[in-house]
């Protein structure tokens, strides 16, 4: 009797595999037959018993459906043969059309599929690489800069009657749209900025005319009437706006007293301190990686094997759509779109190529060290995200586990989370460190 399955396994590339697989006759015929006699006893047909239908009758009705199905079981069972049998690990979706292949009853089904398998990763002593911890320390300057920027960040507006627009500050105006000379629209109370213009007016010679101007003056600036203005005819025309000055507001900012009230600290010198704690756990952190970032491109250096070019390609191609998607919602001209992309795209696959490389070492070392991620730590993120967003913890969940991609994408990142962390405390001597 021919074996049920015969497989045959050839190279198509780097981690590319393609597979044929012949189905035997008989196994076809069997899995046929099991199929009309499961179908003879589960469908009613008038004028038949259950189980006393006629072959030609159910063949008649049923058997396009039937013989599809069939085809599906047995392309699934001798892919699956075939990875088993060779010990393959598949990534992403094998190629092959599966309605593009006859069965029928009686003869060979014989089919071929395409597909990428994670590359064998044979990972050196990685304990014995050694990297120097940096240490963290931050100046008092730093803490003067980090003071400075949230001071900026927590400023007031207050009327300044007497003062001249700064280039930070703000006023409330009149603004009256002229054209020809003659008045198209007016707007009371309008907040403008030397960095917010009228609509159609050139930001830097706004910026300039506002800068200076004092409560009282007016003043008119060129402007250009776009698509949505209020005063339809005047689209696509040039004229001006005159400003008239109501109110005049600068931005003051608070002493150290004050903001440490604000931000519920018993005084400054204890806001200071959290700052310090604050920015030497982020150099901490940024020190953390960086460790983590040489151990891990050591070790991958070390290790010699290919990584599947479709996703190279992908990641690549991923890469550079983002790329031009954030330039031209910046509002980029085309042409320089283009050239950025052009010059991304040069460089975007050996990019690809390290970071899905730097991937699989870490998944190899995963599956040495026997890390993976546990229920516990999942839950833990799902808090952490909950209060980040201040939403309840189970509807975190709840969203991740109706989006199967996200979850896996969340569970990937905590297993290279801890890997890497794995790397940096039991690593070589010098980069034990603080681990933090």
């Amino acid at each position: 009797m021919a074996e049920p399955f015969v497989i045959t396994v050839s190279d198509a590339g780097p981690c590319r595999k393609r597979l044929r697989v012949v189905v035997s006759a008989e196994r076809v015929a069997e899995e046929v037959e099991k199929g009309y006699r499961s179908l003879g006893q589960g469908v009613r047909v008038p004028g038949f018993r259950p189980g006393r239908i006629p072959r030609p009758i159910l063949e008649k009705r049923f058997g396009e459906a039937l013989l599809h199905e069939v085809k599906e079981t047995l392309v699934q069972t001798g892919f699956r043969q075939a990875l088993q049998s060779n010990e393959l690990s598949p990534l992403g979706s094998p190629e092959l059309d599966i309605d593009r292949l006859r069965l029928e009853d009686g003869k060979e089904l014989e089919f071929e599929v395409a597909l990428d398998v994670r590359p064998k990763v044979e990972l050196p002593d990685w304990r014995a690489i050694s990297v120097e911890r940096r240490p963290a320390t931050v100046s008092e300057a730093e803490i003067d800069e980090a003071g400075s920027a949230l001071r900026q960040g927590n400023r007031r507006v207050v009327p300044d009657p007497e003062g001249a627009v700064a280039a930070d500050g703000m006023v409330l105006a009149r603004v009256e749209f002229l054209l020809d000379g003659k008045s198209l629209l007016v707007r009371d109370s309008l907040r403008l900025t030397p960095s917010t213009p009228v609509p159609g007016a050139d930001p830097g010679a706004f910026s300039a005319a506002l800068q200076g101007r004092r409560k009282g003056e007016t003043f008119e600036v060129e402007v250009g009437f776009r698509a949505g203005f209020e005063v339809p005819d005047a689209v696509g025309k040039r004229g001006s706006a005159r400003i008239s000055v109501l109110e005049v507001h600068r931005l003051v900012e608070p002493t150290d007293e004050e903001l440490a009230r604000a931000l519920d600290f018993a005084d400054a010198a204890a806001l200071r301190e959290n700052l310090r704690s604050r920015l030497l756990r982020h150099k901490e952190e940024a020190e953390n990686r960086r460790v983590e970032d040489e151990i891990l491109g050591a070790l991958t250096r070390a290790c010699a094997f290919d990584v599947p070019e479709r996703i190279v390609e992908s990641e690549s191609e991923e890469g550079v759509r983002r790329l031009q998607a954030s330039l031209e919602a910046q509002g980029v001209s085309a042409e320089e779109v283009a050239a950025e992309v052009a010059s991304r795209r040069a460089r975007s696959r050996e990019e690809a190529r390290a970071s899905i490389k730097g991937w699989f070492v870490l998944e190899a070392l995963a599956r040495r060290e026997k890390a993976f991620v546990t229920e516990d730590e999942m839950r833990t993120e799902f808090q952490a995200i909950a209060q980040r967003n201040g939403v309840p913890p189970e509807e975190v969940r709840r969203y991740y586990e109706e989006r199967s991609d996200l979850l896996g994408a969340l569970r990937a990142e905590l297993l290279e989370r801890k890997v890497r962390r794995l790397l940096r405390e039991q690593a070589g001597a010098g980069a034990k460190g603080n681990p933090s």
